[in-house]
């Protein structure tokens, strides 16, 4: 005699493919969205006739370069300036130049004023870029060692509970574990993205003169000192890499402001109040987006809204009191952020789609449309927090679903 039923089956099946698919998801997604940061840097053809229009000796004190995402093959070399050297005491040596000065018959012998080699005429003290300087035949940088002097130019987790239902098998169940496994993979993305392509370095660097450049034209790689880079050279090439594990490393001055202009990928997390004819119920909002932005405050993402929480038991209307409500919608919005205070970004959004609800005894779909409030703040070149305040409408047959989120999260640009 069989103790299980050929609906149990059937909903563990449904259950554990649900499960399955989304796991394979996450490490899909995981895997094609973490990298590392490498130690090449991208200089654009633009900033190489740039550089190449300006004198040798200082035109390494503002690069504009960007990072690359990709393997890193050495630790980046530190700039910073050398120790000053340790005080030797003089000695004489054969080249001190001794002024005996008499005096006059006295006893007391004579009295002597010493100059050691670094009072001589034409001694330095040590400075500057180590090696010789660019143009003048110097040699090529060590790989690993060396350093230059100068001053630069210019300048949580927490734990997430799921509706029970009350214990209860429900209808909106499989929503709800695909909205929560949905999120972990979205959060194991977005963790990558911020480790990558969020902290990667986009802006100015100072490099020195005798620091090489791989310039790259179509499949062919020259490579030339930057002291040494000429305008014909810097019009012919795609654009160039400068490593950071070689020869005198370089040293990053200020950060890029943040350029929304191309793809972009958003994770949101909060609260929610979700209606569903006279229903009312509230828990968990998230929102999952990716688009792309035509222009720095203008772009066109999809999102996917995925809400679920407690009916409240005043307000069950049709539905079981003690049971879960599931609201998701996917959805093409437009957005805007218009307004500019410092790293400060202010705008809003508007957008429609397809929603769906569940519960004990409700299964429901329809259009809807949704709008609300945005705010951005800068991070770095391609990183920012997000807060954003919706509602939206849909109808659902022969009823309307209503919702309230207030979420947070990161964008990645």
């Amino acid at each position: 005699m069989s103790l299980t039923s050929p609906c149990t089956v059937m909903r563990v099946r449904r259950r554990a493919s649900a499960r399955g698919v989304a796991l394979l998801a996450m490490a899909f997604f995981v895997q094609t969205t973490s990298g590392c940061l490498s130690n090449q840097y991208t200089i654009q053809r633009d900033e190489l006739k740039r550089l190449a229009s300006v004198p040798p000796d200082v035109r390494g004190q503002g690069v504009r370069l960007s990072q690359n995402i990709g393997d890193r093959r050495s630790d980046a070399i530190d700039p910073e300036p050398p120790p000053p050297p340790a005080v030797v005491e003089d000695q004489p040596s054969e080249t001190d130049v001794a002024i005996q000065i008499e005096d006059g018959g006295g006893s007391g012998g004579g009295r002597g004023v010493r100059r050691g080699p670094r009072d001589l005429p034409g001694a330095r003290s040590g400075g500057g870029w180590r090696g010789s300087p660019a143009g003048g035949g110097h040699a090529a940088p060590r790989v690993g060692g060396g350093t230059f002097r100068g001053t630069p130019a210019g300048h949580g987790g927490g734990s997430m509970s799921v509706p029970s239902g009350g214990g209860k098998d429900s209808a909106a169940e499989l929503l709800v574990v695909i909205a929560v496994l949905a999120i972990v993979a979205a959060t194991a993305g977005t963790i990558g993205l911020v480790a990558s392509e969020g902290v990667r370095f986009d802006g100015h660097a100072e490099v020195a003169p005798a620091q090489l450049l791989y310039l790259r034209t179509g499949s062919r790689e020259e490579v030339v000192a930057l002291g040494d880079l000429t305008p014909a050279q810097a019009a012919r090439a795609d654009d160039a890499v400068v490593k950071d594990d070689e020869g005198y490393g370089l040293r990053r001055l200020d950060r890029a402001p943040l350029d929304r202009t191309g793809g972009v990928f958003r994770l949101e997390l909060g609260a929610g109040l979700f209606t569903v004819g006279d229903t009312l119920a509230s828990g968990l909002s998230a929102h999952i987006q990716g688009g792309v932005y035509l222009t720095p405050t203008f772009g066109l993402v999809l999102d996917l809204g995925l809400g679920s929480g407690t009916i409240d038991p005043c307000c069950a209307g049709a539905l079981a009191a003690s049971g879960t409500l599931a609201r998701h919608s996917i959805s093409l919005e437009a957005q805007s952020l218009p307004l500019r205070l410092g790293p400060l970004h202010l705008g809003g959004f508007a957008g429609g789609g397809f929603a769906l609800a569940r519960a004990d005894g409700l299964d429901a779909s329809g259009p809807v449309a949704s709008a609300g409030a945005l705010i951005e703040l800068d991070l770095t070149s391609h990183m920012a927090l997000v807060v954003r305040a919706g509602a939206s409408r849909a109808w659902l047959g022969d009823q309307t679903s209503s919702t309230g989120t207030l979420t947070a999260g990161v964008a990645i640009y």
